[in-house]
């Protein structure tokens, strides 16, 4: 199920009110490439934590699409490309 990483994005801050974090990265994706998004994380924390990733997909920076996702402490997510 897992092929070749194309890309790593270093998740080593948290977003808050006013601060916003943003990483990116770009692939070279063609019709019908699919993609897996693998998160793997160690987090410590006390308290109610409220974590989420939002991922958006951009062509020549014109949005594509995009999802919300609220990991536990690992996922696995795929998806596949379609030419609009």
């Amino acid at each position: 199920m897992l092929g070749k990483e194309v890309g790593r994005l270093p998740i080593n801050q948290l977003s808050a009110e006013g601060n916003l974090v943003i990483k990116e990265t770009t692939l070279d994706l063609k019709k019908d490439d699919e993609i897996a998004i693998w998160s793997d994380m160690d987090i410590e924390c006390e308290g109610d934590v409220a974590l989420r990733f939002k991922v958006e997909m951009l062509k020549n920076g014109e949005k594509m699409g995009g999802f919300e996702l609220i990991p536990p402490k690992r996922t696995l997510l795929q998806v596949r490309l379609k030419q609009r």
